[in-house]
């Protein structure tokens, strides 16, 4: 493998997520950033930006953190790679779980291979919609995925609606 892990700054991050991602603008919230660089190609090959949880019941949960984008030129792995670098820099600084959510055209075969887990949203909660920028009614989260950090997340309610699932799948 030749991506190694790079600080990038909210500036930087945000930079990389306007010029490429397909459906969002860069947030404003941010607690993290990750950048994935390529050794071979010698080049900044994607971001993640790890903020507070967007939704609000989520957001007075103060043990949890989620990845409000993630961006890559669609270097091989980097998604996988990148997710995987941003839930052990929460783990390290001390946050019990980490959230993010897919569209229905996104599989998350990147989220299941860096060993998080996915349950389908029910519709009234899906709506991305009060987002400014590329943010409209079409986005809709599908899935909200999941990854337990340490011990302590199952201080986190109503995270995961199934926890018997989720302990099967730890």
């Amino acid at each position: 493998m030749s991506l190694t892990p790079i600080r990038v700054s909210k500036e930087q991050a945000n930079e990389f997520v306007n010029r490429l991602h397909r459906h969002h603008d860069s947030d404003q919230g941010h607690r993290f950033s990750i950048g994935c660089w390529n050794l071979k190609a010698d080049a900044l090959c994607g971001v993640a930006v790890v903020g507070e949880p967007r939704a609000p019941a989520l957001g007075r949960l103060r043990r949890l953190v989620e990845v409000t984008r993630l961006c890559t030129d669609g270097t091989r792995q980097a998604c996988s790679w990148l997710y995987a670098a941003a839930a052990e820099h929460a783990r390290l600084d001390g946050w019990a779980g980490i959230i993010t959510y897919t569209l229905s055209s996104e599989g998350g075969a990147s989220l299941r291979g860096a060993g998080w887990w996915g349950e389908k949203l029910p519709k009234s909660s899906a709506s991305w919609a009060n987002r400014a920028g590329r943010d409209a009614d079409h986005v809709r989260a599908d899935m909200r995925w999941f990854k337990a950090l340490n011990n302590d997340w199952r201080e986190l309610p109503g995270v995961v609606a199934d926890v018997r699932q989720l302990e099967a799948f730890s």
